[in-house]
């Protein structure tokens, strides 16, 4: 790729890692992942499961300064963990979910890179 930084990579489960994306930082490539583990390089994180009691649309996030990874955890109907190189949490914006069962619309808060993620 000539120009890296005219591009974005998306990546699932499988793939996303602190390691992986340090990587392609410093060879300059913009990369965004969801995750299942732990981001065991970005402490304090808070656990998905204790975020899981608070109520839907919260969010927690970590920094991780000296290789500007940056990470948020976000409660909707599951947890959603997304790691990136290139995306921050603001704005926030106000997003439409539906419940579990499809019933009933909430607005919740949504951090950007989640919903760059989405998209």
């Amino acid at each position: 790729v000539e120009d890296p930084e005219n591009h974005i990579m998306f990546f699932g489960n499988f793939f996303t890692s602190h390691y992986l994306l340090t990587l392609l930082s410093e060879m300059k490539f913009f990369a965004t992942g969801t995750s299942e583990e732990e981001p065991s390089d970005i402490r304090p994180f808070q656990t998905a499961k204790s975020l899981a009691k608070e109520p839907k649309g919260s969010f927690r996030y970590r920094f991780d300064d000296n290789n500007k990874i940056f990470a948020v955890r976000w409660h909707d109907n599951s947890i959603v963990t997304v790691v990136t190189n290139v995306r921050t949490l603001e704005p926030v914006l106000n997003v439409k979910r539906c419940n579990r069962k499809g019933e009933k619309h909430n607005m919740l808060l949504q951090p950007n890179d989640i919903y760059e993620n989405n998209q």
